[in-house]
């Protein structure tokens, strides 16, 4: 009897323990065009000789988002963080907060979508800013090196069609991601080109 007594006593025991439950998140990982990898850095020089680094911090951390009007909380998700910004693959989540109705992420570039096609960066008070695929699988020379494939891409600003006007041109380049950005006045003149020059990858 006091053995059977002993043996009750420990299945109650073991049903009463709570069991702790750790909760997962899955991991969004850099794309091959903005291979943006935690721990790594890009080092640019533009036309004035002035040199800056773009870097990502050494840890993936986690960020979601909300569409205030709609009620919509985004999963959780474990994401690089360059230049502070959270990178959801080829967005960046510029907002934590829309209550517009529409997504706080902007898309950076796509390698799916075809040449001429386009999407809205930036909206505000009847001015629309616009990035368009002009070129893939493209090849660009920089001081001796060819970077290939590398999709180029055009950021201009809309007062009211037809009227658009050249703010940008951007190259990405797979595997190692923004090698040139070209910045315009007046639709042709350029301003200023920014050039990679030093970079590092961390996988």
């Amino acid at each position: 009897m006091f053995l059977g007594f002993i043996s009750c006593g420990k299945d109650v025991a073991v049903k009463d323990t709570p069991i702790k439950k750790i909760k997962t998140y899955d991991t969004i990982f850099p794309l091959s065009y903005f291979p943006a990898y935690p721990g790594s850095y890009w080092k640019y020089s533009d036309s004035n000789n002035d040199t800056f680094v773009f870097s990502t911090d050494p840890v993936y951390k986690l960020d979601s988002y909300i569409i205030g009007e709609l009620g919509y909380h985004s999963d959780t998700f474990y994401v690089p963080f360059y230049s502070k910004i959270p990178i959801w693959g080829y967005e960046e989540h510029l907002n934590p907060v829309s209550n517009s109705g529409s997504s706080p992420m902007i898309r950076i570039l796509s390698d799916s979508l075809p040449v001429g096609s386009s999407w809205v960066i930036s909206c505000y008070m009847g001015e629309q800013i616009s990035r368009k695929i002009i070129a893939k699988d493209t090849s660009i020379v920089m001081s001796g090196i060819t970077y290939f494939p590398t999709i180029v891409m055009e950021d201009y600003v809309s007062y009211g069609a037809p009227h658009n006007v050249l703010l940008s041109k951007s190259y990405y380049t797979k595997n190692i991601g923004l090698i040139k950005e070209e910045e315009f006045y007046s639709d042709s003149l350029i301003e200023n080109t920014k050039f990679l020059i030093n970079y590092y990858i961390k996988h």
